[in-house]
């Protein structure tokens, strides 16, 4: 008897561990909606790309949510900028933002993505004619597949819902993946628009160069090409005197030809200044991987770009404590700079990278565009609101059974951390912007100090929901009858 009670119990835990671990992998890996990747970077750093973000996101998974409600906003000013003369829909927004639109040279090759600012410098002829439904046909997602993983997360949640009217225990397991899903909702809905891993961006040629001030150098090389241009004209003119109406006919032919090909070469070699600054697609640096279009490219050339990203990353934490004395150093790199490093990429998620994308040929992991005034307000407001919420849920698992009093405490002041430190950076951020001098910098360390908190309680806390499955209460193997919340008499 106590075997068959045991298999049951095998197969319930199998059960809830797969429910969660299904229900997070969603949250975290295909609920994201990447930007376009680079043209020249391999399926690996595609890969290593989402894993990373994917660990973030379960981490602070709240964060997700500022990066998708920044391009919702941009998404929808863009929108509205277009709508009326070129039909555009948040979707097209979503695409620009996500660097769906690539601006190319005569020959094909891509010089930098095109962003908002970039569109204005376009006339009608130049400006991307695609349609919302071309858009959607790039995206590895239809709408159907959106709504089977939204389907999939409610789902979890009336689970969780009726177990809690059967008076059944849930585990903290299942609490922590509950604000998962929460959480998901809100970022499907927010992105509901945006393709889905798109790969390929759509090319945009300018058909028209800006007026650029003339350089000395180009003066005098057209100059030479003018003087060689009427010295040949000459001498075919000449041989055509000699040679009769066959000859005029060769030689007009052949300064034709010479005519287009220098205007070819114009025309190639200003093919990089339409428009934008000036990109020489052949150089090549060795320091960010970029080569041209026959180097750079499969596991050799991805393997140099990611050491080329460490080395920056270790220039730039060195750069930090260069200038201090050895001591200085030994206290500096373990309280600033190793924070720092941890702490920076999430707070990329908050804000725009400002770096020159035609060095990448592709926008920022977490591009989104500037924001006004009033969506930053708009966008602190609700992401606040919408963390502390997230770690509200934890909290409802304040009286769970857990194998031991310490696991217990753990698990409520990790809850307590993350529940209201967003709350606290909110107003820290408040200080931060709206002073300067000894009142930026008080406010700056502490809100350092909590983000490390922060995510300490978070890896608490997944922890925690794990170790918690090795000793559960007998009723968290029943499972829900659902007949019970069918009317009948």
């Amino acid at each position: 008897m106590s075997t068959c009670s045991d298999i049951h119990h095998c197969r319930t835990m199998v059960g809830i561990i797969s429910s969660c671990l299904t229900t997070v992998f969603s949250c975290t890996w295909v609920a994201t909606h990447p930007n376009v990747p680079g043209p020249k970077e391999t399926s690996f750093e595609i890969t290593l790309r989402r894993v990373r973000v994917m660990v973030m996101a379960l981490i602070t998974p709240e964060l997700i949510i500022v990066w998708a409600m920044r391009q919702w906003f941009v998404a929808g000013r863009i929108a509205r900028k277009y709508e009326g003369k070129h039909k555009w829909t948040r979707t097209h927004g979503f695409f620009t933002q996500m660097g769906g639109f690539m601006l190319v040279n005569d020959q094909g090759r891509p010089i930098q993505p095109l962003v908002l600012d970039d569109l204005d410098d376009l006339d009608d002829s130049e400006f991307p004619q695609i349609t919302e439904i071309e858009i959607q046909d790039r995206s590895k997602r239809d709408a159907l597949s959106k709504a089977l993983i939204m389907v999939q997360t409610t789902w979890f949640i009336l689970q969780c819902v009726a177990r809690v009217l059967e008076h059944l225990p849930i585990t903290e397991l299942e609490i922590a993946t509950l604000a998962f899903t929460i959480l998901n909702l809100a970022t499907y809905t927010l992105w509901w628009s945006k393709p889905a891993d798109v790969r390929c961006p759509y090319p945009v040629r300018r058909n028209k160069k800006l007026e650029i001030a003339p350089r000395e150098e180009p003066k005098e090389e057209s100059k030479e090409e003018s003087k060689e241009e009427s010295k040949k004209d000459s001498e075919e003119e000449s041989e055509g005197d000699h040679e009769g109406s066959d000859g005029e006919d060769e030689g007009d032919d052949g300064l034709k030809g010479e005519e287009a090909s220098l205007k070819g070469r114009e025309t190639s070699s200003k093919g990089d200044l339409e428009g934008y600054k000036e990109v020489h697609l052949n150089e090549f640096d060795a320091e960010k991987g970029e080569d041209d279009d026959e180097s750079g490219g499969g596991f050799s050339g991805a393997l140099g770009r990611i050491h080329s990203k460490a080395q920056s990353w270790l220039a730039e934490t060195w750069s930090l404590v260069e200038d201090d004395s050895p001591v200085k150093r030994i206290l500096t790199i373990p309280f600033l700079a190793i924070p720092m490093g941890i702490i920076t990429p999430f707070l990329e998620m908050t804000a725009d990278d400002t770096s020159d994308m035609s060095e990448q040929k592709r926008v920022t992991t977490f591009h989104a565009g500037e924001l006004t005034d009033s969506e930053v307000n708009q966008l602190t407001l609700i992401s606040s609101f919408i963390a502390t919420v997230f770690g509200a849920i934890h909290c409802f698992a304040w009286n769970v059974q857990v194998p031991s009093p310490t696991q217990l405490l753990l698990w409520r002041a990790s809850s307590l951390t993350i529940t209201f430190i967003p709350i606290f950076e909110v107003l820290a951020f408040q200080v931060y912007s709206n002073n300067d001098g000894f009142l930026e910098m008080i406010s700056l360390w502490p809100s350092i100090l909590a983000a490390v908190a922060y995510i300490a309680a978070r890896i608490t806390l997944l922890v925690l929901a794990f170790t918690s499955l090795r000793s559960l209460p007998p009723g968290a193997y029943e499972t829900v009858v659902w007949t019970t919340f069918i009317p009948h008499l």
